[in-house]
């Protein structure tokens, strides 16, 4: 498992909670009663129902449908248009039956669920959901012992609880870690119950008040599901511990069955969660980034984010920024490129889903002279080697 995407989803939850915080609701999990054939049976009849799903003869995809698992049925869809229709569905079984995620970085799904029936038998069903073009697939077992499903489940879990362990171990005996401007991991430790992650913060003075669990919550649905997958398939819930620069300390505890909501919500897509980001950063406004600078605004120009800086110019000369603009440009790319800022690159990487850029424009408190320093999208996708 690459421990980086850990420090990346810290940035991502950090920017959205920090330095300012919306108030964006959250769906919570609904449990559907069971009927006699079980929640897997409800939601699978409910997915075959769905307009681009096509029932199966099993026997006609062996690949798909293992003899082992015992008896089959299948649905398989063109594509995945119907994805948010297809997580709908999904949401609605509990999530204790629940057994196991793989996604991808593009979220790509393929997820197992197991379900005790009442008359002692079991039954389980996996999905394979992709986006856009990808085929869907849904199908449901019975017959089979549970170790059989288990075991089938457990191909889905990219890493075991050792090998994360050691990772985590490795990662503890680096840090500090440097994550992003003002933001940096002091420890990292797992046990049976928790992944903990202890983060230090200089908030600039607007403390840690706003950092909440529904809040943590809705911003990994937008950027994190990639990362949560992997804590879901150990068992175990996520605590992230936040110490400002005056010794206060908060902690954003994620139980195993919040790592199940988050999974099982729908999209948010990257537009959402760019806009979700220009809102609190408004609101942050007037914020000094460095001494003399001073972001005074931020928001979407001809598809490029884009954040005003005022310049103190009895520090900084306008002139000599146009002058640098280049060799300017070059540092913030390697930065980019190289992950060192990561919350940078995490920025970066949510406006090339989007298809937007990124833009500085610096502002001489004085003379109203301007420099500006543009990324397109291209060439960020580029710098990220997306």
């Amino acid at each position: 498992m690459k421990t980086n995407r850990i420090n990346v989803a810290i940035c991502a939850m950090l920017l959205l909670l920090l330095p300012a915080f919306a108030n964006l609701s959250v769906l919570n999990a609904s449990t559907q009663s069971k009927q006699d054939g079980g929640s897997l049976t409800v939601a699978f009849d409910n997915l075959s129902k769905l307009a681009t799903f096509e029932k199966v003869e099993p026997k006609e995809y062996e690949h798909l449908f293992p003899e082992e698992l015992g008896t089959a049925q299948g649905v398989i869809a063109p594509n995945s248009h119907l994805r948010d229709e297809i997580l709908k569905i999904l949401k609605e079984i509990p999530y204790t039956y629940l057994y196991s995620e793989a996604r991808t970085q593009n979220d790509k799904i393929s997820r197992c669920y197991i379900e005790q029936l009442p008359s002692g038998k079991c039954q389980m069903m996996y999905v394979l959901v992709g986006n856009g073009s990808n085929d869907v697939v849904a199908a449901l077992f019975t017959d089979a012992p549970i170790k059989k499903y288990e075991d089938f489940g457990d191909t889905f879990k990219q890493a075991t609880f050792e090998e994360v362990e050691e990772a985590v171990v490795k990662t503890n005996a680096e840090c500090p870690i440097v994550v992003g401007s003002g933001m940096e991991m002091s420890s990292m430790a797992i046990n049976d119950r928790f992944w903990t992650i202890r983060m230090k913060l200089n908030t600039l003075g607007k403390g840690l008040s706003g950092i909440n669990k529904e809040q943590g919550k809705t911003t990994l649905k937008g950027v994190g599901k990639y990362l949560i997958s992997q804590v879901f398939n150990l068992n175990i819930g996520f605590r992230m511990v936040f110490t400002d620069e005056t010794g206060e300390s908060t902690t954003l505890i994620l139980e195993h069955q919040d790592l199940a909501e988050i999974l099982n919500d729908t999209d948010i897509t990257p537009d959402d969660v760019l806009q979700t980001y220009i809102e609190n950063s408004k609101k942050a406004c007037p914020l000094e980034i460095a001494k003399g600078m001073t972001m005074t605004d931020i928001s979407l120009v001809e598809d490029v984010l884009c954040q005003e800086i005022t310049v103190d110019e009895d520090a900084y000369s306008i002139d000599l920024l146009n002058a640098n603009r280049a060799s300017i440009k070059q540092n913030m790319a390697a930065l980019i490129s190289s992950g060192q800022d990561q919350s940078l690159s995490l920025i970066a990487e949510w406006l090339v889903k989007a298809n937007k850029g990124l833009g500085y424009m610096y502002i001489g408190n004085k003379s109203e002279k301007t420099a500006l320093i543009v990324f397109s999208c291209e060439e960020l996708k580029e710098l990220l080697s997306l």
